[in-house]
């Protein structure tokens, strides 16, 4: 695929022109948005899977700078927060590699943490000016399909509603421009298992749903699979259906982001029926039993 990696046409262009051209290209690439939105929620909630400490090593600090190299004004800001208030004329023209070994003395020192770092960068600029496909692979594959936390559900949960967004717009010469989303919800659906859907589901939301299909019937109106998960809610799809049976989906996802998808199969068998020591729609997650818990990546 083509690297989605913003290089300014103009590398002498002003601090201002340089911020439009990258609010641009971000607006124009959904699969960029997608990412970005997908490590937000993990910045905020620092999972034990993908703690800042490791996103750092992923994603090394020398590394996010050097990203950053035609945007000094950005790299500038990032210094000055995380490592003092230097006058802005000498910080802003401070090569890459400068920045980079006192910012690393200030977390060697501990004056600041991996957290505070990843927390000072906004993902926007990295998925903008990065690969982009590295990040999402570094985040994907660490996804842990055997854990049910609410933490993992949390992330798996943002990173859905973003890749099921229809409403991405932006303005482009004149004219407003709306992509459509990246994950139709007919693709979301058919991605989860058919019988998981049923087991773990609850009986009153499948009868709500069972009720508005035939209601809709009664109407002549159709009744699609977008109306069945708005009908449920995501929230609810995520809260009662183990997180290993959203792996097919996430291969899909990846897939159509343009990302190659290797990564992901096919180590989880989650399009396969649950077993009889799978935990239940009324057994809460900590109460599973020792080696009920699916396969781990």
């Amino acid at each position: 695929m083509e690297k989605q990696s913003l290089v300014h046409t103009k590398p002498d262009s002003s601090d201002e022109q340089k911020a439009q051209e990258a609010q641009d290209f971000y607006a124009d690439r959904p699969a960029l948005q997608v990412v970005a939105e997908a490590y937000s929620k993990v910045i905020e909630l620092n999972p034990t899977w993908f703690p800042a400490e490791v996103q750092v090593e992923a994603f090394p600090l020398i590394d996010r700078l050097i990203v950053l190299a035609d945007c000094p004004a950005e790299r500038a800001k990032l210094f000055r927060a995380f490592a003092g208030e230097l006058p802005l004329e000498v910080v802003y023209d401070m090569p890459c590699e400068w920045q980079e070994q006192v910012m690393s003395l200030v977390l060697k020192k501990k004056v600041k943490t991996p957290l505070d770092l990843v927390r000072s960068i906004e993902p926007r600029l990295l998925v903008t000016y990065g690969d982009v496909e590295r990040m999402w692979h570094d985040l994907a594959s660490r996804i842990p399909w055997h854990d049910d936390s609410e933490t993992t559900k949390a992330v798996l949960s943002a990173m859905f509603v973003a890749l099921l967004k229809a409403d991405r717009t932006h303005e482009a010469d004149g004219q407003t421009k709306t992509h459509p989303p990246i994950l139709t919800y007919h693709q979301f659906r058919t991605r989860i298992s058919f019988e998981a859907w049923q087991k773990f589901l609850p009986v009153k939301t499948r009868a709500e749903v069972d009720k508005a299909r035939l209601e809709a019937e009664g109407d002549e109106r159709t009744f699609k699979a977008e109306d069945e998960v708005k009908l449920i809610t995501l929230e609810a799809i995520f809260h009662d259906l183990p997180t290993q049976f959203f792996h097919p989906a996430t291969i899909l996802c990846t897939e159509k982001m343009g990302f190659d998808a290797a990564f992901l199969k096919p180590e989880v068998e989650a399009d396969k029926p649950p077993s009889s020591k799978s935990r239940t729609a009324d057994q809460p997650a900590d109460e599973q039993t020792e080696g009920s818990s699916p396969k781990a990546l």
